[in-house]
């Protein structure tokens, strides 16, 4: 194979400009779950060097995400709908679930000190489309479909010429990926009570149908987010580092937001609950749910850990509040599950 010098402006337009290039064209072998391309070896100005691949993506990702329609106009309608789009490409090995754990070649594996995964962007095309021009053929990429490739780029903690020369001779090149926690959809109606954060409140077992998953609902209570304000913007430290007018306007800047997710003198229902592999649900209130979806409302933009760490059945304690703000005197609530979030544990390994 010849080098490629893309420094000199060979790519007509093109935005990527490496100052060493050593193109490739390796697929994954037949057993690979993920089907990939290796198309190439780059070495930048600043001396890092990265290893280039492309990798068709199954799905366009935002068909996930409807927008308002004659037929989804309300906040349980839009989610109905991701629910569905998400359950079909539940078992689709998309790259996009993927990131880069490690990466071997021949028996030496080098630290990554820097990736990403993304559908192809301008830059992305246009150096392409030059390797394309000065004769690279992708052999074995020919029915991908060119407005759904991504680009992987790894950079290696590795020395050019030692790459170049382990590629050159054919060696094996593995890579490792690790999937990220998948959103799964579920339904489950349930009716809480507000128990308050007594700690003899006994906790109540419900089951995911779809799944036959047990969790258990430890307490549900009245959270105030607006408890501790004062003392947050009093706080000496803060005065170290701002003025008071300073202060004074991101006080102002908070209320604003605050009054918009929750008015003063009312509250959110904040659910503790537990699960043995300690999975995150998405709770949903009856009354979020029916609202259009262009009206305010979730998220919930601030994070509430539990005081305990662990559950009355001692599984790791989780918290969630839910989206809608209620009188001191609310004594229940209707609330939905209509997703978890799985960890992958598995990984998948891409061999060239």
């Amino acid at each position: 194979m010849e080098m490629m010098d893309l420094s000199i402006g060979k790519l007509l337009g093109c935005g990527r400009k490496y100052a060493e290039y050593f193109p490739l064209n390796r697929g994954t072998q037949d057993e690979a779950e993920l089907e990939m391309q290796l198309i190439g070896l780059a070495q930048e100005e600043d001396g890092s060097v990265k290893l280039l691949l492309l990798e068709p993506f199954e799905k366009n990702e935002s068909d996930a995400f409807p927008t308002r329609t004659r037929s989804v106009t309300t906040k349980r309608q839009q989610l109905t709908q991701i629910a569905r789009h998400l359950e079909e490409e539940r078992y689709q090995n998309n790259p996009g679930n993927y990131f880069i754990k490690q990466v071997q070649i021949a028996d030496n594996i080098y630290d990554i000190t820097e990736s990403r995964i993304g559908m192809l962007e301008a830059e992305d095309i246009f150096f392409l489309r030059g390797c394309l021009q000065q004769g690279w053929e992708p052999q074995t990429m020919t029915d991908w479909v060119f407005d759904l490739l991504g680009l992987c780029e790894i950079t290696l903690d590795a020395d050019w010429e030692e790459l170049v020369g382990a590629i050159t001779s054919w060696e094996k090149v593995s890579i490792t990926l690790g999937q990220y926690s998948k959103r799964i959809p579920v339904k489950k109606k349930m009716t809480l009570n507000i128990t308050g954060q007594s700690e003899d409140v006994k906790p109540k077992k419900y089951v995911l149908p779809q799944e036959d998953y047990p969790i258990w609902i430890d307490r549900v209570y009245l959270y105030d987010p607006w408890e501790g304000e004062e003392e947050q913007f009093s706080d000496p430290e803060l005065l170290e580092c701002f003025s008071q007018e300073m202060l004074e306007e991101l006080k102002e800047q908070n209320e604003r937001q605050m009054e918009r997710i929750c008015p003063k003198g009312k509250y959110l229902p904040l659910i503790e609950y537990e699960s043995e592999d300690n999975r995150q649900l998405e709770f949903f209130d009856e009354h979020y749910l029916s609202q259009p979806i262009n009206c305010s409302g979730k998220k919930v933009d601030f994070l509430v850990r539990p005081a305990q760490k662990r559950g009355t059945m001692g599984h790791p304690l989780r918290g969630e509040l839910l989206q809608t703000p209620v009188d001191a005197y609310c004594g229940s609530i209707c609330v939905e599950v209509l997703f978890y979030w799985e960890a992958q544990k598995e990984d998948r390994i891409a061999k060239f």
